[in-house]
């Protein structure tokens, strides 16, 4: 969700079948600061005919432009094989000769009225996928989209495995320059310690800008700890996008931190939210640091009581989802987390969503 300078909200969402995968890009908006939404608009539509290509789009997220009144950037990656036969795991489409995942971008010049035709921006190549584009503004009107870059195998650039990237646009969504590595995505994973693994946004890197143009990345890597456990790592870059700051590590470092968010508060004050998992024990956390510092001041307790991670639900894991969030308020941060609801066996109330002004 976003909202533009005006005031308009615009929130964007994947809608699908889970019988027939059909499945589509939807955006509303609404002009009452989100008491009312229009009906959504089709931004990209997949017919979820399997047998002969199929298509998923994921990921997606919306971005108003905050120095051009009435332009919304919406981005996302499109998963498209040449065939998902009934039988066939969601593995074994990942891994044919004809799966990639480009980035897909549409926008709209007048305040949501309408949409341009969704295209292709990027495309990893062959048996590659981008995840987790987000795209943000710098004061020069520069657009930047974020992802994780998946390079499955070898190529000419002698990138494999997760690198985290941004490509620029210097024409409002135009035209896009090839992808600027930012740094080597290391993560691997979180695990609780009854052996099973959480779904965490281990993939998915946020990004976050200051009134000087300056750009901070945080996402979740393994490299501080010698592949031991995850941390939370940070980038920054100051010209741009062009060069970025080696990664350094955010939360204390003793034990596993995940889903991290990031954000600036109109004095500079950069937070990164994130959450630890001690044990079983699961606690969200806010670092912060002032502007002009190099170091984060220790990791404050935020966003609610510490929870048991075995009370969540599971999905492939133990899994509150993908995403929380972190987000400035004049000069303070209000955290957005997901934490399991006091009655997880009840199958209506399983998760709630908790906001603390930190």
């Amino acid at each position: 969700m976003t909202f533009g300078a005006d005031g308009k909200a615009y929130q964007i969402a994947d809608s699908f079948n889970d019988s027939s995968l059909v499945n589509a890009i939807l955006v509303s908006r609404s002009l009452d600061g989100g008491m009312s939404w229009s009906a959504p608009t089709t931004l990209l539509r997949e017919s979820g005919e399997r047998e002969v290509s199929f298509g998923f789009n994921d990921k997606e997220s919306i971005t108003a432009d905050p120095t051009a009144p009435c332009n919304v950037y919406a981005v996302w990656d499109r998963l498209s094989g040449p065939s998902l036969k009934s039988n066939a795991s969601a593995r074994a489409f990942e891994r044919a000769q004809g799966y990639r995942g480009p980035t897909w971008f549409s926008r709209s010049t007048n305040c949501g009225v309408s949409w341009e035709p969704a295209r292709q921006i990027y495309d990893p190549g062959q048996i590659n996928q981008t995840i987790g584009n987000q795209i943000v503004v710098l004061p020069n009107g520069t657009l930047i989209n974020t992802f994780d870059l998946i390079d499955n195998h070898k190529n000419a650039k002698g990138l494999r495995g997760e690198n985290i990237a941004m490509q620029r646009s210097f024409d409002k969504g135009l035209t896009w320059e090839a992808p600027i590595i930012v740094a080597k995505g290391q993560s691997i994973g979180v695990v609780a310690p009854d052996g099973t693994p959480l779904r965490t946004g281990d993939n998915i890197p946020d990004i976050a800008v200051g009134a000087d143009g300056s750009m901070y990345v945080a996402w979740q890597d393994g490299r501080f700890s010698g592949g031991a456990h995850e941390d939370i790592a940070l980038a920054e870059s100051r010209d741009g996008g062009l060069t970025w700051s080696a990664p350094v590590r955010v939360n204390g470092g003793d034990v596993a931190a995940f889903d991290p968010s990031i954000a600036i508060t109109a004095g500079g004050r950069l937070g990164v939210s994130y959450h630890e998992l001690r044990g079983t024990a699961v606690t969200a956390f806010v670092a912060t640091r002032g502007a002009g510092q190099s170091a984060f001041t220790p990791t404050a307790k935020a966003g609610g009581p510490t929870f048991e991670i075995t009370s969540a639900p599971v999905a492939g894991g133990y899994f509150l989802g993908d995403y929380q969030g972190l987000t400035a308020a004049g000069d303070d941060l209000v955290q957005f987390v997901v934490l399991p609801s006091p009655s997880p066996a009840s199958p209506t109330n399983r998760t709630e969503v908790v906001a603390s002004r930190v």
